[in-house]
Parts: C-alpha cells; structure tokens; sequence
C-alpha cells in the first residue's frame, strides 16, 4: 500500500503541551493512491522528551610547581519517556 497522505490531527491545544490524566483527542488523515480493503488500522504513540545541552567548566591543571585554568567543554543529554501505547 502506498500512501499518498498521512496526518494526524490534534484537537483543542493549541500549545501542544499535555498534563498527567489529560484527554488528548485527534483526526487521523489517511489517503491512499487507490481504494484497499482493511480490517482495521492501528496506532503506535509514544510520548518522550529529549533535551541535549553544553556548558563551559573552569579546571585547573597542575603541572610541576605551576599550575593553570583552562576550559572545558562539558555536554550533557537526557531522555525521558513518558508513555508508549
């Protein structure tokens, strides 16, 4: 099968933001290049966030009887998932 068009339509929030316990309700688009017969369709969601993020660190290197502060290019990620249905 191949799809022409593919859409999901989420109503009534506009930020697209969602609290624990929150209704989330929608219009799924679906148009083919031709008409087939199905038994049904089904739906994979998965919600996630993901957030990647760098900072500068100051270190001191010791070398001998001297020592000196230079920067260090500290990059961090993170992952969490919130459902998948």
């Amino acid at each position: 099968m191949k799809l022409k068009k593919f859409e999901i339509e989420v109503l009534g929030n506009s930020a697209i933001s969602y609290f624990p316990g929150q209704t989330v309700s929608g219009i799924l688009h679906i148009h083919n290049n031709k008409d087939y017969k199905h038994e049904g369709i089904k739906v994979n969601l998965e919600g996630k966030a993901l957030v990647h993020w760098s900072e500068l660190e100051r270190v001191r290197k010791q070398g001998g009887k001297s020592s000196r502060k230079t920067l260090k290019t500290v990059v961090s990620s993170a992952e969490e998932k919130y459902f998948d249905v």
